[in-house]
């Protein structure tokens, strides 16, 4: 059973898709500045990470969209 989302939840889940946006970019330029390798994958994963949630907080967002 889904149950619908109020126009608050929306308005949250969307400001934290931006704020995921953001750490993405943050840590996708920290990876290219540095020259330390240990620390550029360590950003990458940071950066791929944020990307993740990034992602499954837009489907839920079209999802919960498209249904109301």
């Amino acid at each position: 059973m889904s149950q619908q989302l109020s126009q608050k939840d929306l308005m949250y889940l969307t400001d934290h898709l931006d704020i995921e946006k953001q750490h993405v970019q943050k840590f996708q330029e920290a990876a290219n500045q540095t020259t330390d390798p240990q620390c550029k994958r360590m950003y990458q994963d940071i950066a791929n990470m944020h990307q993740r949630h990034y992602d499954t907080l837009s489907q839920h967002i079209t999802k919960r969209k498209m249904m109301s």
